[in-house]
Protein backbone atom coordinates (compact mmCIF):
# COMPACT_ATOMS: atom_id res chain seq x y z
CA UNK A 1 0.00 0.00 0.00
CA UNK A 2 1.63 3.72 -1.01
CA UNK A 3 2.55 5.69 2.07
CA UNK A 4 -0.52 8.18 2.08
CA UNK A 5 1.41 10.75 4.50
CA UNK A 6 3.53 11.28 1.48
CA UNK A 7 0.02 12.51 -0.43
CA UNK A 8 -1.54 14.29 2.38
CA UNK A 9 1.09 16.02 4.06
CA UNK A 10 1.12 18.31 0.36
CA UNK A 11 -3.42 19.04 0.92
CA UNK A 12 -2.60 22.37 3.08
CA UNK A 13 -0.30 24.25 0.42
CA UNK A 14 -3.50 23.76 -3.00
CA UNK A 15 -5.83 26.60 -3.51
CA UNK A 16 -9.35 26.15 -3.36
CA UNK A 17 -9.70 25.32 -7.74
CA UNK A 18 -6.28 22.80 -6.79
CA UNK A 19 -8.55 20.81 -4.51
CA UNK A 20 -11.84 21.33 -6.56
CA UNK A 21 -10.31 19.28 -9.14
CA UNK A 22 -8.21 16.47 -7.12
CA UNK A 23 -11.77 16.01 -5.46
CA UNK A 24 -13.47 16.05 -9.16
CA UNK A 25 -10.60 13.21 -10.14
CA UNK A 26 -10.80 11.03 -7.15
CA UNK A 27 -14.38 10.86 -7.65
CA UNK A 28 -14.53 10.11 -11.21
CA UNK A 29 -11.35 7.37 -10.15
CA UNK A 30 -13.71 5.86 -7.73
CA UNK A 31 -16.67 5.66 -9.35
CA UNK A 32 -14.94 3.78 -12.22
CA UNK A 33 -13.61 1.32 -9.68
CA UNK A 34 -17.11 0.76 -8.36
CA UNK A 35 -18.38 0.34 -12.48
CA UNK A 36 -18.75 -2.92 -13.80
CA UNK A 37 -16.03 -3.77 -16.29
CA UNK A 38 -17.49 -3.45 -19.63
CA UNK A 39 -18.07 -0.14 -18.81
CA UNK A 40 -15.12 1.07 -16.85
CA UNK A 41 -13.16 4.36 -18.83
CA UNK A 42 -16.21 4.84 -20.67
CA UNK A 43 -17.43 8.52 -19.48
CA UNK A 44 -17.80 9.13 -23.37
CA UNK A 45 -18.23 6.27 -26.29
CA UNK A 46 -18.71 6.72 -29.78
CA UNK A 47 -19.80 10.28 -28.97
CA UNK A 48 -22.13 9.57 -26.32
CA UNK A 49 -22.30 9.99 -22.81
CA UNK A 50 -21.96 6.77 -20.90
CA UNK A 51 -21.50 8.35 -17.22
CA UNK A 52 -21.55 11.38 -15.26
CA UNK A 53 -18.11 12.74 -15.68
CA UNK A 54 -18.39 14.10 -11.52
CA UNK A 55 -19.68 10.81 -10.19
CA UNK A 56 -19.73 8.01 -12.63
CA UNK A 57 -23.19 7.25 -12.25
CA UNK A 58 -24.74 5.97 -15.84
CA UNK A 59 -28.48 7.81 -14.48
CA UNK A 60 -28.98 11.00 -16.14
CA UNK A 61 -31.32 13.07 -17.99
CA UNK A 62 -31.10 15.88 -20.33
CA UNK A 63 -31.16 19.39 -19.06
CA UNK A 64 -31.36 21.69 -22.03
CA UNK A 65 -28.66 23.20 -24.17
CA UNK A 66 -25.89 25.57 -24.30
CA UNK A 67 -24.16 26.72 -26.94
CA UNK A 68 -26.20 23.96 -29.18
CA UNK A 69 -24.90 21.63 -27.20
CA UNK A 70 -27.07 18.98 -25.45
CA UNK A 71 -26.99 19.51 -21.60
CA UNK A 72 -27.52 16.24 -19.14
CA UNK A 73 -27.96 16.42 -15.41
CA UNK A 74 -26.98 13.60 -13.01
CA UNK A 75 -29.82 11.75 -10.81
CA UNK A 76 -27.27 10.81 -8.00
CA UNK A 77 -24.98 14.05 -8.01
CA UNK A 78 -27.07 16.60 -9.34
CA UNK A 79 -24.19 18.15 -11.05
CA UNK A 80 -24.89 19.50 -15.01
CA UNK A 81 -22.40 18.40 -17.87
CA UNK A 82 -22.06 18.25 -21.59
CA UNK A 83 -20.22 15.48 -23.83
CA UNK A 84 -17.05 17.75 -23.45
CA UNK A 85 -17.25 18.31 -19.54
CA UNK A 86 -13.59 17.63 -18.43
CA UNK A 87 -12.28 17.05 -21.60
CA UNK A 88 -9.99 19.77 -23.50
CA UNK A 89 -12.98 20.85 -25.03
CA UNK A 90 -14.89 21.94 -22.47
CA UNK A 91 -15.28 25.59 -22.16
CA UNK A 92 -12.90 26.19 -25.17
CA UNK A 93 -13.16 29.19 -27.10
CA UNK A 94 -12.02 27.68 -30.43
CA UNK A 95 -14.50 26.35 -32.73
CA UNK A 96 -14.48 23.11 -34.01
CA UNK A 97 -12.89 24.01 -37.12
CA UNK A 98 -10.54 25.99 -35.70
CA UNK A 99 -9.72 22.55 -33.54
CA UNK A 100 -9.02 21.31 -36.62
CA UNK A 101 -6.98 23.96 -38.51
CA UNK A 102 -4.69 23.82 -34.97
CA UNK A 103 -4.24 20.31 -34.90
CA UNK A 104 -3.43 19.69 -38.82
CA UNK A 105 -0.64 22.76 -38.11
CA UNK A 106 0.61 20.13 -35.64
CA UNK A 107 0.83 17.21 -37.68
CA UNK A 108 2.37 19.08 -40.36
CA UNK A 109 4.71 20.51 -38.35
CA UNK A 110 4.44 24.00 -38.87
CA UNK A 111 5.78 26.70 -36.67
CA UNK A 112 3.68 28.52 -33.54
CA UNK A 113 3.37 31.49 -35.72
CA UNK A 114 2.23 29.89 -38.50
CA UNK A 115 -0.45 28.07 -36.80
CA UNK A 116 -1.33 30.96 -35.18
CA UNK A 117 -2.39 33.23 -38.40
CA UNK A 118 -4.15 30.00 -39.51
CA UNK A 119 -6.45 29.46 -36.72
CA UNK A 120 -6.63 33.04 -36.16
CA UNK A 121 -5.13 32.85 -32.77
CA UNK A 122 -2.09 33.98 -30.43
CA UNK A 123 0.85 32.12 -30.57
CA UNK A 124 1.07 31.41 -26.78
CA UNK A 125 -2.44 29.90 -27.50
CA UNK A 126 -1.04 27.57 -30.11
CA UNK A 127 1.47 26.82 -27.73
CA UNK A 128 -0.45 25.75 -24.08
CA UNK A 129 -3.34 23.91 -26.93
CA UNK A 130 -0.70 22.56 -28.64
CA UNK A 131 1.04 21.06 -25.72
CA UNK A 132 -2.14 20.00 -23.61
CA UNK A 133 -2.65 17.78 -27.09
CA UNK A 134 0.41 16.22 -26.77
CA UNK A 135 0.00 15.80 -22.82
CA UNK A 136 -2.99 13.90 -23.74
CA UNK A 137 -1.47 11.92 -26.80
CA UNK A 138 0.94 11.19 -24.10
CA UNK A 139 -1.55 9.95 -21.49
CA UNK A 140 -2.88 7.16 -23.57
CA UNK A 141 0.76 5.88 -25.61
CA UNK A 142 3.04 6.86 -23.35
CA UNK A 143 4.12 3.22 -22.93
CA UNK A 144 4.59 3.15 -27.10
CA UNK A 145 5.85 -0.48 -27.99
CA UNK A 146 7.28 -3.97 -27.05
CA UNK A 147 9.54 -5.55 -29.22
CA UNK A 148 9.22 -8.72 -31.00
CA UNK A 149 12.56 -9.96 -32.72
CA UNK A 150 15.40 -8.09 -34.03
CA UNK A 151 15.11 -5.08 -32.36
CA UNK A 152 17.97 -2.24 -32.99
CA UNK A 153 18.58 0.19 -30.36
CA UNK A 154 21.21 3.52 -30.10
CA UNK A 155 21.29 7.00 -28.78
CA UNK A 156 20.37 10.36 -30.26
CA UNK A 157 21.82 13.34 -29.07
CA UNK A 158 19.98 16.89 -28.92
CA UNK A 159 21.25 19.97 -26.77
CA UNK A 160 19.77 20.59 -23.73
CA UNK A 161 17.35 23.48 -24.33
CA UNK A 162 15.57 25.93 -21.91
CA UNK A 163 13.66 28.08 -24.64
CA UNK A 164 11.34 30.24 -23.03
CA UNK A 165 13.58 30.51 -19.26
CA UNK A 166 14.14 34.06 -18.92
CA UNK A 167 15.34 34.40 -15.59
CA UNK A 168 19.13 35.37 -15.43
CA UNK A 169 20.08 34.25 -11.95
CA UNK A 170 18.93 30.55 -12.92
CA UNK A 171 21.25 30.34 -15.68
CA UNK A 172 24.18 32.31 -13.71
CA UNK A 173 23.29 30.94 -10.14
CA UNK A 174 21.72 27.55 -11.11
CA UNK A 175 23.55 26.55 -14.55
CA UNK A 176 26.49 28.66 -14.04
CA UNK A 177 26.37 29.81 -17.23
CA UNK A 178 25.11 32.51 -19.38
CA UNK A 179 22.26 31.66 -21.78
CA UNK A 180 23.65 30.37 -25.07
CA UNK A 181 23.46 33.62 -27.23
CA UNK A 182 26.23 34.95 -29.20
CA UNK A 183 27.39 37.99 -27.13
CA UNK A 184 30.26 40.35 -26.86
CA UNK A 185 32.24 40.82 -23.78
CA UNK A 186 30.49 43.96 -23.49
CA UNK A 187 27.27 42.50 -23.80
CA UNK A 188 27.92 39.82 -21.54
CA UNK A 189 29.41 42.60 -18.77
CA UNK A 190 25.64 44.31 -19.71
CA UNK A 191 23.57 41.30 -18.98
CA UNK A 192 25.03 40.82 -15.96
CA UNK A 193 24.95 44.60 -15.09
CA UNK A 194 20.88 44.55 -16.13
CA UNK A 195 20.34 41.30 -14.14
CA UNK A 196 21.60 42.96 -10.60
CA UNK A 197 24.32 39.77 -10.56
CA UNK A 198 27.83 42.09 -11.58
CA UNK A 199 28.54 43.70 -7.91
CA UNK A 200 28.14 39.83 -6.61
CA UNK A 201 30.11 38.47 -9.22
CA UNK A 202 33.01 40.69 -8.35
CA UNK A 203 33.57 39.19 -5.25
CA UNK A 204 34.35 35.85 -6.88
CA UNK A 205 36.51 36.91 -10.02
CA UNK A 206 37.37 33.35 -10.60
CA UNK A 207 33.42 32.31 -11.17
CA UNK A 208 33.22 35.73 -13.40
CA UNK A 209 36.25 34.66 -15.82
CA UNK A 210 34.10 31.40 -16.41
CA UNK A 211 31.25 33.41 -17.17
CA UNK A 212 32.52 35.71 -19.19
CA UNK A 213 35.49 33.76 -21.05
CA UNK A 214 34.04 30.03 -20.38
CA UNK A 215 32.43 27.73 -22.55
CA UNK A 216 28.40 27.75 -21.63
CA UNK A 217 28.15 23.93 -20.85
CA UNK A 218 27.28 21.77 -17.76
CA UNK A 219 30.06 19.96 -17.09
CA UNK A 220 29.43 16.25 -17.17
CA UNK A 221 26.78 16.50 -20.31
CA UNK A 222 28.70 15.96 -23.09
CA UNK A 223 28.78 19.77 -23.93
CA UNK A 224 25.27 20.21 -22.67
CA UNK A 225 24.00 17.05 -24.35
CA UNK A 226 20.72 15.04 -23.80
CA UNK A 227 20.30 11.37 -24.38
CA UNK A 228 17.49 9.83 -26.11
CA UNK A 229 17.09 5.92 -26.08
CA UNK A 230 15.65 4.80 -29.50
CA UNK A 231 14.70 1.64 -30.55
CA UNK A 232 13.13 -0.14 -33.48
CA UNK A 233 12.40 -3.66 -34.30
CA UNK A 234 12.06 -5.30 -37.86
CA UNK A 235 8.49 -5.40 -37.08
CA UNK A 236 7.87 -1.57 -37.13
CA UNK A 237 7.55 -1.46 -33.50
CA UNK A 238 9.60 1.93 -32.35
CA UNK A 239 10.65 3.63 -29.20
CA UNK A 240 11.96 6.99 -28.43
CA UNK A 241 12.65 7.86 -24.69
CA UNK A 242 14.26 10.81 -23.29
CA UNK A 243 16.84 9.27 -21.12
CA UNK A 244 19.29 11.47 -18.95
CA UNK A 245 21.99 14.15 -19.19
CA UNK A 246 25.44 13.17 -21.20
CA UNK A 247 25.88 9.63 -21.49
CA UNK A 248 23.50 6.70 -21.15
CA UNK A 249 24.41 3.65 -17.98
CA UNK A 250 23.59 0.65 -17.69
CA UNK A 251 20.85 1.42 -14.92
CA UNK A 252 18.95 3.50 -17.69
CA UNK A 253 18.69 0.78 -20.40
CA UNK A 254 17.43 -1.41 -17.50
CA UNK A 255 15.45 1.13 -16.76
CA UNK A 256 13.62 1.51 -19.91
CA UNK A 257 13.67 -1.80 -21.62
CA UNK A 258 13.04 -3.99 -19.14
CA UNK A 259 9.30 -4.33 -19.40
CA UNK A 260 9.47 -3.61 -23.09
CA UNK A 261 11.56 -6.90 -24.51
CA UNK A 262 11.18 -10.51 -24.13
CA UNK A 263 14.17 -12.62 -24.10
CA UNK A 264 13.60 -14.06 -27.47
CA UNK A 265 14.60 -11.21 -29.14
CA UNK A 266 17.65 -10.47 -30.62
CA UNK A 267 19.62 -7.15 -29.47
CA UNK A 268 21.78 -5.06 -32.07
CA UNK A 269 23.76 -2.40 -30.90
CA UNK A 270 26.97 -0.22 -31.18
CA UNK A 271 30.09 -0.86 -28.61
CA UNK A 272 28.25 0.53 -25.76
CA UNK A 273 28.70 -1.62 -22.33
CA UNK A 274 25.12 -0.18 -21.26
CA UNK A 275 23.96 -2.25 -23.70
CA UNK A 276 26.16 -5.47 -23.21
CA UNK A 277 25.45 -5.23 -19.14
CA UNK A 278 21.23 -5.36 -19.97
CA UNK A 279 21.49 -8.17 -22.40
CA UNK A 280 23.61 -10.47 -20.05
CA UNK A 281 21.19 -9.50 -17.45
CA UNK A 282 18.11 -10.55 -19.45
CA UNK A 283 19.83 -13.30 -20.81
CA UNK A 284 19.18 -12.38 -24.37
CA UNK A 285 21.16 -12.57 -27.78
CA UNK A 286 22.90 -9.66 -28.21
CA UNK A 287 25.08 -8.63 -31.36
CA UNK A 288 27.07 -5.58 -31.29
CA UNK A 289 28.27 -3.82 -34.39
CA UNK A 290 32.54 -2.29 -33.67
CA UNK A 291 32.07 1.59 -34.66
CA UNK A 292 34.58 0.77 -37.67
CA UNK A 293 31.68 -1.82 -39.43
CA UNK A 294 28.57 -1.05 -41.02
CA UNK A 295 26.96 -4.82 -39.93
CA UNK A 296 28.04 -7.66 -39.09
CA UNK A 297 26.65 -10.66 -40.77
CA UNK A 298 22.99 -10.04 -41.36
CA UNK A 299 23.13 -7.74 -38.53
CA UNK A 300 22.92 -3.43 -39.11
CA UNK A 301 21.96 -0.56 -37.03
CA UNK A 302 20.09 1.04 -40.54
CA UNK A 303 16.53 0.81 -39.24
CA UNK A 304 17.62 3.09 -36.28
CA UNK A 305 19.71 5.10 -38.64
CA UNK A 306 16.72 5.87 -40.85
CA UNK A 307 14.62 6.75 -37.54
CA UNK A 308 17.62 9.05 -36.54
CA UNK A 309 18.15 11.00 -39.53
CA UNK A 310 14.41 11.83 -39.85
CA UNK A 311 14.81 13.19 -36.55
CA UNK A 312 17.27 15.41 -37.51
CA UNK A 313 15.67 16.59 -40.54
CA UNK A 314 12.56 17.11 -38.00
CA UNK A 315 14.77 19.03 -35.82
CA UNK A 316 17.38 20.93 -38.23
CA UNK A 317 20.55 21.25 -36.67
CA UNK A 318 19.23 21.20 -33.13
CA UNK A 319 18.12 25.00 -33.82
CA UNK A 320 14.87 27.11 -32.84
CA UNK A 321 12.23 24.12 -34.21
CA UNK A 322 14.27 21.75 -31.15
CA UNK A 323 11.85 22.01 -28.04
CA UNK A 324 12.27 22.73 -24.60
CA UNK A 325 13.96 19.83 -22.76
CA UNK A 326 10.89 19.91 -20.41
CA UNK A 327 8.70 18.82 -23.11
CA UNK A 328 10.96 16.82 -25.15
CA UNK A 329 8.97 13.95 -24.34
CA UNK A 330 5.98 15.06 -25.52
CA UNK A 331 7.33 16.17 -28.95
CA UNK A 332 9.10 13.25 -29.27
CA UNK A 333 5.46 11.40 -28.89
CA UNK A 334 4.22 13.26 -31.62
CA UNK A 335 7.36 12.37 -33.73
CA UNK A 336 6.67 8.23 -32.44
CA UNK A 337 2.56 8.87 -33.43
CA UNK A 338 3.13 10.27 -36.87
CA UNK A 339 5.72 7.25 -37.93
CA UNK A 340 3.41 4.79 -36.68
CA UNK A 341 0.26 6.53 -38.51
CA UNK A 342 2.33 6.91 -41.90
CA UNK A 343 -0.64 5.06 -43.95
CA UNK A 344 -3.24 7.68 -42.75
CA UNK A 345 -3.93 10.46 -44.82
CA UNK A 346 -3.34 14.10 -43.48
CA UNK A 347 -7.39 14.35 -43.00
CA UNK A 348 -7.45 11.41 -41.09
CA UNK A 349 -4.99 12.02 -38.43
CA UNK A 350 -6.89 15.12 -37.55
CA UNK A 351 -9.85 13.22 -37.43
CA UNK A 352 -7.91 10.52 -35.03
CA UNK A 353 -6.34 13.13 -33.04
CA UNK A 354 -9.41 15.60 -32.57
CA UNK A 355 -11.19 12.16 -31.27
CA UNK A 356 -8.64 11.43 -29.09
CA UNK A 357 -8.99 14.90 -27.15
CA UNK A 358 -12.80 14.80 -27.15
CA UNK A 359 -13.55 11.82 -25.69
CA UNK A 360 -10.46 11.86 -23.71
CA UNK A 361 -11.01 12.85 -19.84
CA UNK A 362 -6.86 13.31 -19.10
CA UNK A 363 -6.31 16.16 -21.40
CA UNK A 364 -7.18 18.73 -18.43
CA UNK A 365 -3.92 19.81 -16.91
CA UNK A 366 -3.57 23.47 -16.53
CA UNK A 367 -1.57 25.96 -18.08
CA UNK A 368 0.64 26.49 -14.48
CA UNK A 369 0.52 22.43 -14.53
CA UNK A 370 2.16 22.00 -17.75
CA UNK A 371 5.08 24.95 -16.84
CA UNK A 372 5.98 23.46 -13.87
CA UNK A 373 6.09 19.54 -15.01
CA UNK A 374 9.74 18.05 -14.21
CA UNK A 375 12.56 17.34 -16.73
CA UNK A 376 11.26 14.15 -18.18
CA UNK A 377 14.75 12.51 -17.88
CA UNK A 378 17.67 11.87 -15.27
CA UNK A 379 19.65 15.02 -14.79
CA UNK A 380 21.73 12.82 -12.59
CA UNK A 381 22.05 15.51 -10.36
CA UNK A 382 23.60 18.33 -12.77
CA UNK A 383 20.52 20.72 -12.74
CA UNK A 384 17.21 20.97 -11.05
CA UNK A 385 14.40 18.49 -11.65
CA UNK A 386 12.75 21.67 -12.00
CA UNK A 387 13.29 24.37 -13.58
Amino acid sequence: MADLSVFTKHLGSLTDDELNELLSRLEIEKSRRDQPEDTKDLIVKDGNIVACPHCGSVEFKKHGKKDGHQRYRCKDCGKTFMETSNTMLYRSKLSAEQWKKLIKGIVQHLTLSQIAEEVGISTSGVWYNRQKILDCMCSMFKEQDQFTDIAEFDEYEVHMSFKGKKDPSFFVNTLGRLPRHHRSLKDKIDYLKEAGLWVGLQQNPERLEQLLYGDSYVKGTKRDSVCILTGKDRSGNLLLEPTCLGSIEARHVEQILSDKVSSNIIMVTDGSNAYKFFAELQNIQHEQIPSSQHSRGPFSLAHINAVHSKLAAYWPDNGQRLPATKYLDLNLLLFWWIEKNGSLTAPEKVEEILGYIENSLLCTDSYKALQRRPLPLDTKGLIPKYV
